[in-house]
């Protein structure tokens, strides 16, 4: 008998609180999108990560001898930071000071 009050209950709660609902724009724009490449010039795999005035961001890993492409977006702005460390953290290279551009794909090298 309590499930069939509480069912008609929920779905007049739920009615209500949609009709209270309504669209709110904070006014925010897209993030611009860069492409930033990084070669691994090195003999063992480095994890990349990004930093910007609003903290640090994970991009990956690449492997040794080889390039990857990763998608950098949510930047503060236009200058990040690189740094790549190797999987136990006694290797670091960077940080290295970047400039991304829109439309192009910067590349960094590891050595």
């Amino acid at each position: 008998m309590r499930s069939a009050i509480r069912v008609p209950a929920y779905l007049a709660l739920t009615v209500l609180l949609a009709g209270c609902v309504r669209a709110l724009d904070v006014g925010s724009e897209p993030s611009p999108v860069y492409r930033l490449t990084v070669a691994n010039d090195l003999a063992e795999e480095m994890i990349v990560s990004t930093s910007d005035s609003q903290g640090t961001s994970l991009l990956g890993a690449v492997p040794p001898g080889r390039a990857e492409t990763f998608v950098v977006a949510g930047t503060r702005g236009a200058a990040i930071s690189v740094t790549a460390r190797n999987a136990t953290g006694s290797r670091t290279v960077g940080p290295l000071q970047v400039t991304l551009a829109l439309g192009e794909t910067v590349t960094v090298r590891l050595r």
